[in-house]
């Protein structure tokens, strides 16, 4: 990752303030930190430097949440997400080192619409599905996820369409999702390292 020493006070300071906001996000409703964080401060330091800063920051964070929301989560589903994500991710964290940052800003502003739309969307959950049907389902969110996470630190918006279509409990989708998203961007980081976008 380029030292911090190449960007400037004003650059720095900006991104610090995009991480102040999202976590004043996350306090509030539990989620958000990444699609807040990720677009504000990407406007001021390229996204190469910023998604790997931000997939450390959330697996921190998400430890708490991993054991308070642990009895709650479904975890047949966040385990299909997970396998979904191991090959989704290095995908991701390809595209991320290769692209030239313009298309992944691109690929960002992208996440974040799908995310807004996912957001707005009615809640249609349903269990017209055989479990079978499900857990094919639940791989391809989780790898769609995946891939999501590696370009650009936000797992949310596949695994969160899934949940809306197919939970109807609110309770266990939140509970699920914030499993589900620092164990993600755990997955991510060891690939983030290997590709040379995050270094001691």
């Amino acid at each position: 990752m380029t030292a911090l020493a190449a960007f400037s006070d004003a650059a720095l300071l900006a991104g610090a303030g995009a991480i102040l906001v999202a976590a004043l996000l996350r306090g509030f409703t539990g989620f958000g930190f990444a699609l807040a964080s990720v677009p504000l401060a990407t406007l001021m330091l390229p996204p190469r430097a910023v998604v790997p800063a931000i997939l450390l920051i959330q697996a921190a964070i998400g430890l708490h949440d991993c054991v308070v929301e642990f009895r709650r989560a479904d975890w047949r589903v966040v385990g299909g997400l997970v396998v979904g994500s191991l090959f989704g991710t290095p995908l991701g964290v390809l595209a991320l080192a290769a692209l030239p940052q313009p298309a992944v800003r691109l690929v960002l502003g992208v996440v974040v619409m799908v995310a807004v739309i996912a957001t707005w969307r009615p809640r249609q959950a349903t269990d017209a599905h055989r479990p079978r049907h499900r857990t094919r389902l639940s791989l391809l969110a989780g790898f769609a996820s995946g891939v999501c996470n590696g370009v650009a630190a936000m797992a949310g918006p596949p695994a969160i369409l899934y949940f809306m279509h197919f939970e109807p409990r609110h309770t266990v989708m939140r509970s699920s999702l914030m499993v589900f998203f620092p164990i993600a961007s755990a997955i991510a980081l060891p690939m983030v390292f290997a590709s040379g976008l995050l270094g001691w």
